[in-house]
């Protein structure tokens, strides 16, 4: 079932909770239920602040490695297998562990790396096209929204502006550290 369908029902429930119920007790005691289930719905499914980081490394490899699919180990090969060599020749252990809990600064580094990346997988698979196909799939796989090529295209130029502005955040952050 679709979890806004699910989150809509919720929404229902708690109105029609808090319209019959008489006692002040009652309607406090209801709302309170009602947020600790809205929250926990939202843990379960995965939404909101509890989404996934789409970037961990673990959740890709989970998406791609793992996989009986062609493609999908065309992809671990020539995508994730470079990416994850790149991010352990540029970040420590402790650094990589620290970085995915934030999507901003996975999202920041992969932005960065996309060049390198494609670099690679041109090498691993010969062909420009080949290595563009394999990163928009693995792009929309990640990120379902990102179906059509324009959606792909729109969001590599997003997040590259979200790349730099996440770098002049950080740059500021480091002026304040040093004040």
């Amino acid at each position: 079932m679709n979890p806004y369908v699910l989150f809509l029902i919720a929404l229902g429930v708690a109105y029609l909770l808090i319209k019959f119920t008489k006692g002040l007790l009652f309607k406090i005691l209801g709302v309170g239920i009602m947020a600790i289930a809205v929250i926990l719905l939202a843990y379960l499914l995965g939404l909101g602040p509890f989404k996934k980081n789409v970037l961990s490394r673990s959740h890709i490899d989970d998406t791609f490695c793992t996989s009986e699919q062609p493609e999908d180990k065309a992809v671990c090969e020539c995508i994730v297998q470079p990416y994850r060599l790149l991010l352990n020749r540029h970040f420590s252990e402790d650094e990589l562990d620290e970085m995915e809990r934030s999507h901003y600064e996975c999202t920041y580094v992969f932005v960065k790396l996309y060049d390198q990346i494609i670099t690679d997988a041109q090498q691993c698979t010969g062909q420009q096209d080949s290595a563009q196909i394999l990163m928009q799939r693995f792009v929309t796989t990640l990120v379902p929204l990102l179906s059509t090529v324009e959606g792909w295209e729109k969001t590599k130029n997003n997040l590259k502006d979200s790349g730099n502005r996440m770098k002049k955040w950080k740059e500021k952050l480091e002026q304040k550290e040093e004040n």
